[in-house]
């Protein structure tokens, strides 16, 4: 039997140790017990890096995520450079009322930052800040052609 397929992802090794476990991997700084702000549905980091590779999203490209969330998608854009536009329905999500919150885990820097929202995630991997609106997608209110 043959299988053909194409390579997605593959796991680097780190340039300071020289080892290739899971914690030195580029991506293993995105995951979600390293992040401050979390929602009940936060995306996975892996499966957000492998969804912004398939798509072979590059520097300068605009990315717009529908469902942001916790922005877990648009984090893994702005890995790659991307510029991103993000809406939710919920609100509450958005701003870190009651739905998403403040992570239990013990992450560095936890204790510098003052508001926990969809903004404390960038600020901590120090991305750019993207821009987020409280819309609902069957109603889109902009134009993106």
């Amino acid at each position: 039997m043959v299988y053909c397929g194409v390579q997605v992802a593959a796991q680097r090794v780190n340039e300071k140790s020289g080892k290739g476990t899971n914690d030195d991997t580029f991506f293993a700084k995105y995951s979600l017990k390293k992040r401050p702000y979390l929602g009940p549905t936060s995306t996975d980091h892996e499966l957000s890096l492998l969804m912004a590779n398939q798509a072979h999203v590059r520097a300068g490209d605009l990315v717009y995520d529908p469902f942001v969330g916790t922005g877990s998608i648009a984090i893994a854009c702005q890995h790659f450079g991307a510029n991103v536009i993000g809406t939710d329905l919920d609100m509450r999500v958005l701003k870190g009322y009651a739905v998403g919150g403040k992570t239990r885990n013990k992450v560095e820097g936890l204790d510098k930052i003052e508001k926990f929202d969809i903004f404390a995630n960038f600020q901590h991997y120090k991305l750019p800040r993207p821009d987020f609106l409280a819309m609902d997608i069957s109603a889109l209110q902009f134009n993106l052609g």
